[in-house]
């Protein structure tokens, strides 16, 4: 019985949280549109699967040519294995012209590797809750805002 209940209080938050997030779907549409037939978007992510793909689904997103979770790689970022298993889903594209973004919420998890490996340019989304030291190595700002950039 108590199982039931913490599952049924976790569908409850993320059917709230996925149902009242504010979407830009001016945003959406350029990523869509913009993307060029060379062009890869990936997600890696520490959230379950299931609660990715209902987000992706009810927001409209479906844009991205792989997902990848952490239950699926089995390690969470910032651990290196997730970062060597995730590798080889771009491995075949990777080429030195192409350009590199990162995008996240984390500084740690989402953008910190790809510039120290890749020389990404990166965008952290709207978090105040860290300290960052290397703050001049990506550019802190909201979602829409980054995609405007990246396309302009």
């Amino acid at each position: 019985m108590l199982f039931r209940s913490i599952l049924n209080l976790d569908r409850i938050y993320w059917e709230s949280f996925i149902n009242s997030a504010v979407i830009d779907k001016n945003t959406i549409n350029t990523l869509t549109s913009k993307k060029a037939p060379g062009d890869a978007y990936f997600l890696f992510t520490n959230q379950n699967l299931h609660t990715q793909l209902n987000k992706i689904t009810k927001w409209s997103i479906d844009i991205f040519d792989t997902i990848l979770a952490s239950e699926e790689v089995g390690f969470e970022k910032p651990h290196k294995n997730f970062y060597k298993f995730v590798e080889n889903a771009f491995a075949e594209i990777s080429d030195p012209s192409y350009s590199m973004f990162a995008i996240g919420d984390s500084y740690v998890n989402d953008i910190e590797y790809w510039i120290n490996n890749y020389d990404a340019k990166a965008y952290l989304i709207n978090n105040k809750e860290e300290n960052y030291q290397d703050s001049k190595r990506f550019i802190e700002t909201n979602f829409s805002q980054a995609i405007k950039d990246i396309f302009s």
